[in-house]
């Protein structure tokens, strides 16, 4: 769906949902760093990064 009758010359950020997208990929990479840097990752250490 699409907005009728606006400016597509001018780049319009919706920060809510870009702030909701940045905090998944901040989480994410704490996530993937958590193992390494703390040690806190066993046998199992792919489901610390999820």
């Amino acid at each position: 769906m699409t907005a009728k009758g606006e400016d597509r010359g001018r780049v319009e950020v919706i920060y809510p949902i870009a702030g909701t997208f940045l905090a998944v990929i901040v989480l994410t990479f704490i996530g993937m760093l958590n193992g390494p840097l703390l040690g806190t990752y066993n046998d199992l250490d792919g489901f610390s990064v999820a």
